[in-house]
C-alpha cells in the first residue's frame, strides 16, 4: 500500500511541474487518469474457450467424439454414416453442444466441397445461434455462409454475411474471428476487382495474425496481399509477399497455402509472359493442392496451366486442359471457375476459326461473368465478342461490344493504377510504427515505475527539481535559437518575394497560352458537333424518304465526328496532366507487332468506310519497352492523320527497322502531304497545325505537337518526311527490349 502511495504521490508531482497547474487542477487530472486505469484493466483480452467437451455426461461425450471421428475421416467413412452419427448425436445435446455439432456437420460437407449442403446446416446453425443468443457463434456462423458465398462465386450475399461476423467479432474482441472473417472479406473484394477494400481488410488480418501469432493466418494473408499487387500489374512487389508466404508456409507445412502461393507465383510469371516458369509453379501448386484434394483449388490451377498453353498457342493442348477444369469447376459450383473456361474455350475456337462452337462457348461465359459481376472476366468477355463480330464483319455488333470493354476498362483503370493501394500500405505501416512507439512508451512507463520504487522520496525531489532547472534551460536556449530564425527569415522573405514576381509572369505567359489553347479547343469541337446535330437532324427528319446508301453515308459521317471527338478528349487529356502534375511514365515490355493491331482495330470502320489498305510489316518476335498509353497516344495520333489525309483506296504502310539498342517505327501513307514550310515548326513546336481531310475530316491541331512531346520525354526521335501529292512518311524510335 505504502509503495502505491509514493507512485501516485510522484506522479502527482510530475502532473503539476510539467503543466503548471494548480492544486486544484492537478487533482483532477490525477482523479481522471486514475479512473482510466481502473478501466482499462477492467477490459484486457479474454481468451476465447474452444469447446472441447460438450457434456459431464460420459455417454453423450462418447457419442460426441464418434460423430467427430466420423466427420474426420473422410474416405473411410460415408456420408450416410456421417449423417446417422450426427441425428442420433443431435437427440443428446443441448446448448452450446448442438451449435458446434452444426457447424462441424457443415464443414463437413464445404471440406468434401459440396456447398449447397454445407450451407443449409451453417444457416440453421446461425438460427440456432441467434435463439440461443450466442454471440461467439452468430458471428463463426455469418463467417462460415460468407465462405460458401463466395466459394460459388455469389458475392453480394458474401458481403452480407462475412460484414456481419466481422462487426460482431470485433464486439466479441475474438482475434481468431477477426482473423478469419477480414481475409475472406478481403477475398471477396478481390474477386469483384475491388483492391483498395481488398487490401485494406488483408493488412487487418495479417496485424492481427502477427500479434496472436497465427502463423496460417500470416501466411494467407501475405499470398493475399501480394494477390492485390498482382492485379494492380505491381509485379516485382506481388513476387516479394509471394516468396515470404512460400518461405513460411514451407517452414510451418501449410500445403493449402503454399499451394496458392506457388500458383500465383506462376499468374506473375504468366503476366510476364515468362512461360516455362509459370508453368513450372502452376505444376508445383497443383502436387500441393492434390495432397488435401480440393477440387476447387485443382480445377483453378488446371484452367491456369491451360492458359499457359493458350497464350503459347498451344491451342489443341489449351482445349484439354480448359475442359477439364471446366468440369471441376461445374461439379464444385465455382461459377468465377465455369466463367473463365467458357471464355477460354472461345477462345482457342476463334482462333481456330471454329465459329460456331466459339459463339456457345462465348454466350455462356460473358452470361456467368456478368452475373458475378466480375471487371476482370467482363473486360476479357467483351473483348472476345468484339472480335467474334469482327471475324464475322459484323462491324456494329463488334463496336457495340468494344464500346462496353471500354466502359469496364474506365472502371478498372481506377482500381488497377495502383495509387490507393500504395497509399492505404504506406498508411497501414505508419500506424504500425504509431502503435510500436506506444508499446514503446508503455514499456518506457513500466520501467519507469519500477525504478521510482527503489528511490527514496528524497531522490525523487532532487531529480525533479533538475529537470526543472533542465527545463528553463532549454527553454533559454530554444529562445536563443527562435531570435536568430527571425533574422535569417527576414533573407529568406526577400528571396521568396522575387521568386513571387517571376512566378507571376510565367503564371500570366502559361494563362496566354491556355488561352489560345481554349480557342482552338472550341473551334475543334464545334466542328464535330455541328456535323453529328446536321447528320442526325437530316436523319430524323428525312429517314423515309433517304436511301438506304444515303442513311449509312449519314451514320458514317456521325461515326466520323464522333471518332474525332472521341481522340480530341484523349489529346485534351493529355495535354492538361503535360500542363499540370505531368504524365507518368510506367516503363514496360510488350509486342510491338500485336499492340499496333490493337491500335489498327480501332479504325476498322473509318478505313472502310473510305477503302483505306493498312498493311502491318512490323515482324511479331519484336518487343519494345516504353509506357503502353503513351505509345497508343502516339500511334493513334499518326494513324488518325494518315487516314485523314490518304484519298480513297489509299495505302497504309506500317514497318519497323533495328538501329542499335533502339526500333524505329515508320507510318507511312499516300495522301496529300504537308507542306516543306510546315514541317520544321510542327518538329519545333512552334505551331498546332492542321487542314481539313480528303473529306473534309476536321484535326484537332494537338496529336502530332503531343506525340513529339512524348516522344522526347520516353528517350526517342520523331521524323517527318513528306512530299506535296504524293504522301507522308513520320517515324519515332523507341527502346528496343532485346
Amino acid at each position: 500500500m505504502a509503495v502505491v502511495f509514493i507512485s501516485i504521490y510522484i506522479l502527482f508531482l510530475k502532473i503539476r511541474i510539467s503543466f503548471n497547474l494548480t492544486m486544484v487542477n492537478s487533482f483532477k487530472c490525477l482523479f481522471i487518469i486514475f479512473v482510466l486505469v481502473l478501466f482499462s484493466s477492467s477490459c484486457k483480452d479474454k481468451p476465447v474457450v474452444t469447446v472441447k467437451q460438450v457434456s459431464t455426461d460420459p455417454q453423450v461425450q462418447a457419442a460426441f467424439d464418434a460423430f467427430l471421428k466420423s466427420v474426420d475421416n473422410k474416405p473411410e467413412i460415408t456420408g450416410t454414416h456421417v449423417y446417422e452419427n450426427f441425428i442420433a448425436t443431435k437427440r443428446l445435446l443441448n446448448g452450446e453442444g448442438v451449435l458446434l455439432l452444426y457447424r462441424k456437420m457443415g464443414e463437413y460437407f464445404y471440406e468434401n466441397e459440396i456447398p449447397d449442403s454445407a450451407l443449409i446446416y451453417f444457416k440453421e446453425g446461425l438460427k440456432l445461434a441467434k435463439e440461443a443468443e450466442n454471440n461467439y457463434y452468430i458471428s463463426a456462423f455469418h463467417m462460415l455462409c460468407g465462405s460458401v458465398y463466395t466459394f460459388v462465386s455469389d458475392f453480394e450475399p458474401a458481403l452480407a454475411e462475412l460484414k456481419a461476423s466481422y462487426n460482431i467479432s470485433l464486439k466479441l474482441d475474438s482475434l481468431k474471428l477477426q482473423i478469419r472473417s477480414s481475409r475472406y472479406l478481403g477475398n471477396v473484394y478481390w474477386n469483384i476487382g475491388n483492391y483498395d477494400l481488398a487490401l485494406e481488410y488483408y493488412l487487418i488480418s495479417l496485424d492481427i495474425s502477427q500479434k496472436s501469432n497465427n502463423e496460417y493466418g500470416v501466411a494467407a494473408a501475405l499470398n493475399n496481399i501480394g494477390n492485390v499487387y498482382l492485379e494492380i500489374k505491381n509485379y516485382d512487389r506481388a513476387i516479394d509477399y509471394f516468396k515470404l508466404s512460400i518461405e513460411l508456409a514451407e517452414k510451418s507445412d501449410l500445403e493449402k497455402v503454399l499451394a496458392l502461393a506457388s500458383n500465383n507465383m506462376g499468374n506473375v510469371f504468366l503476366l510476364k509472359e515468362k512461360y516455362d516458369s509459370a508453368l513450372v509453379f502452376f505444376q508445383i501448386a497443383l502436387v500441393n493442392i492434390k495432397k488435401i484434394d480440393s477440387k476447387y483449388d485443382e480445377g483453378i490451377y488446371i484452367g491456369n496451366i491451360a492458359d499457359v498453353y493458350l497464350k503459347t498457342d498451344s491451342l489443341e493442348k489449351s482445349k484439354e486442359y480448359f475442359h477439364k477444369s471446366l468440369d471441376l469447376a461445374a461439379e464444385t459450383g465455382d461459377k468465377t471457375g465455369m466463367a473463365s473456361c467458357n471464355l477460354g474455350l472461345a477462345d482457342v475456337d476463334i482462333r481456330q476459326n471454329n465459329l460456331p462452337s466459339a459463339l456457345q462457348f462465348l454466350k455462356t461465359g460473358t452470361e456467368i461473368s456478368e452475373e458475378i459481376g466480375s471487371l476482370k472476366l467482363l473486360d476479357y468477355a467483351y473483348n472476345l465478342n468484339s472480335k467474334y463480330f469482327l471475324t464475322k464483319n459484323d462491324f456494329p455488333q463488334s463496336h457495340h461490344f468494344l464500346t462496353k470493354q471500354m466502359s469496364v476498362k474506365d472502371s478498372m483503370y481506377s482500381l488497377e493504377n495502383g495509387e490507393s493501394v500504395a497509399r492505404l500500405e504506406n498508411q497501414y505501416k505508419e500506424v504500425k510504427s504509431i502503435k510500436e512507439i506506444e508499446l514503446l512508451k508503455e514499456k518506457q512507463k513500466s520501467f519507469l515505475y519500477l525504478a521510482v520504487l527503489g528511490f527514496s522520496a528524497f531522490i525523487i525531489i532532487s531529480l525533479l527539481i533538475l529537470l526543472a532547472y533542465r527545463q528553463k534551460a532549454i527553454s533559454n536556449k530554444i529562445l536563443s535559437e527562435k531570435n536568430q530564425q527571425i533574422e535569417l527569415n527576414r533573407g529568406v522573405l526577400e528571396e521568396k518575394n522575387q521568386q513571387l514576381l517571376k512566378s507571376q509572369a510565367l503564371l500570366n505567359l502559361a494563362n496566354k497560352g491556355k488561352d489560345d489553347f481554349l480557342t482552338i479547343i472550341s473551334h475543334d469541337l464545334k466542328n464535330p458537333l455541328s456535323s453529328i446535330r446536321g447528320f442526325t437532324e437530316l436523319l430524323v427528319q428525312n429517314y423515309d424518304e433517304l436511301s438506304d446508301d444515303k442513311r449509312k453515308q449519314f451514320l458514317n459521317e456521325v461515326f466520323d465526328s464522333i471518332e474525332r471527338i472521341s481522340l480530341l478528349i484523349t489529346n485534351i487529356l493529355f495535354w492538361v496532366k503535360t500542363h499540370t502534375d505531368g504524365i507518368s511514365i510506367r516503363t514496360e515490355e510488350f509486342p510491338l507487332s500485336r499492340r499496333i493491331e490493337d491500335n489498327v482495330s480501332i479504325y476498322r470502320l473509318i478505313l472502310a468506310n473510305k477503302e483505306i489498305t493498312v498493311e502491318n510489316n512490323v515482324p511479331h518476335n519484336i518487343k519494345v519497352l516504353s509506357d503502353i498509353n503513351v505509345f497508343d497516344m502516339i500511334i493513334r495520333n499518326i494513324l488518325s492523320n494518315a487516314i485523314k489525309y490518304s484519298n480513297a483506296k489509299g495505302l497504309i504502310s506500317i514497318s519497323s527497322n533495328v538501329e542499335g539498342s533502339n526500333i524505329k517505327i515508320t507510318i507511312s501513307d499516300t495522301g496529300v502531304g504537308i507542306p516543306k514550310d510546315k514541317i520544321d515548326l510542327i518538329l519545333q513546336g512552334k505551331e498546332q497545325f492542321t487542314t481539313t481531310g480528303t473529306r473534309h475530316e476536321q484535326g484537332t491541331g494537338l496529336g502530332l505537337g503531343l506525340s513529339i512531346k512524348f516522344i522526347e520525354q520516353i528517350g526517342g526521335k520523331f521524323e517527318i518526311d513528306s512530299e506535296e501529292g504524293k504522301g507522308t512518311s513520320i517515324s519515332f524510335t523507341l527502346k528496343s527490349s532485346g
